[in-house]
């Protein structure tokens, strides 16, 4: 497959793909719409896809869609799951690069327009990511802001750019799906988003872009993603993403996802970018930590031990998914998920 070649055609066509499945986003999914109706670039076609909930579907439609009537709304008409819903989000459009956007997440007004910059000025490219930063939620607000004990270096956890991510426009491995656009003959060429990864509901096991773009890179060795730290958009965190007990649950779930992933494009692969985080930013940021105490902030302890912990708890999470049958219980869960 290497030697084939990405067509580009200039100017670029572009689809925003935002993909719900809950009536409990309702008002982060207008701001999503919002966001994309304040664009200095306007999107050429706007595809909400609806994740096996009728109820939502029908309150999209009467609405949402008269407020925003640049964007139409559609089925999952895959398997239940953000891997679905973006592949049958994928499947109604028909520009030429396909943007993904979560439907708790704002645009800047220049996204599409740092995008397609990055894409004229860099003929390789198969797909474009950027910065996403935390929109902290909580009540009162003045509370919304990140926890103390909390290592910038996971702010993934979060689905926020982390400390040791680049700080300038560079090639990159994967990018990430609440932030990216994709030529679409990537899609005909490496095919979808399997539906062995990604999240279904409320069960976190993600990676179902990096997956997506290793694969592509393996077929198309010739072109590059590349991540663009001045496209950005902001994700909403709300506080029960900020507790000890969520970071521990989603470390795991991030070790499982990894080992789905080296499952299907080897070990090597899957954890390439993850080796440079563990060996170097992650003892990087526990230097920060121990710094950060003989300042006289002693948060730096938790700074430390949390990356620590996090390090080990995502570790254990990958080895039982590759070796101690984790992969099993996780297509069993999904499974039951997904019909349920």
């Amino acid at each position: 497959m290497s030697n084939q070649n990405l067509v580009f055609v200039n100017p670029p066509s572009v689809a925003v793909v935002i993909c719900a499945y809950t009536e409990a986003r309702w008002h982060d999914l207008s701001d999503a719409l919002a966001s994309l109706e304040r664009q200095s670039v306007k999107p050429n076609d706007v595809v909400l896809v609806i994740d096996h909930n009728p109820q939502l579907l029908a309150r999209v439609q009467h609405e949402l869609l008269p407020r925003f009537p640049f964007a139409r709304a559609i089925e999952n008409n895959e398997k239940r799951g953000g891997s679905g819903s973006k592949n049958s989000g994928v499947a109604a459009t028909t520009t030429d690069w396909v943007a993904f956007l979560d439907d708790d997440a704002t645009a800047e007004p220049d996204w599409i327009q740092r995008m397609i910059e990055t894409i004229e000025t860099h003929p390789d490219a198969m797909g474009v990511g950027g910065r996403v930063l935390p929109r902290w939620t909580a009540n009162p607000p003045e509370n919304a802001v990140a926890p103390k004990w909390f290592p910038p270096e996971f702010y993934w956890v979060f689905g926020v750019s982390y400390r040791g991510m680049p700080k300038k426009l560079q090639v990159t491995r994967n990018l990430w799906a609440n932030n990216m656009i994709v030529k679409r003959e990537v899609f005909l060429i490496a095919g979808g988003f399997r539906s062995e990864i990604g999240p279904v509901a409320k069960r976190p096991i993600n990676c179902e872009e990096t997956e997506l773009c290793i694969r592509a890179n393996q077929r198309l060795p010739d072109h590059h993603f590349y991540y663009n730290p001045e496209v950005q958009v902001h994700h909403r965190v709300t506080p029960e993403r900020t507790t000890f007990r969520y970071f521990i649950k989603r470390c795991y779930s991030e070790g499982l996802a990894k080992a789905l992933v080296a499952s299907f494009v080897g070990a090597g692969s899957a954890l390439s970018a993850e080796s440079s985080h563990v060996l170097h930013d992650l003892p990087m940021g526990v230097l920060y930590g121990f710094a950060e105490v003989l300042s006289g902030d002693l948060n730096g302890f938790a700074h430390a031990a949390s990356i620590v912990a996090g390090l080990a708890i995502t570790t254990a999470g990958y080895v039982s998914g590759r070796f101690a049958g984790g992969s099993d219980r996780i297509y069993a869960a999904r499974e039951k998920a997904q019909l349920g």
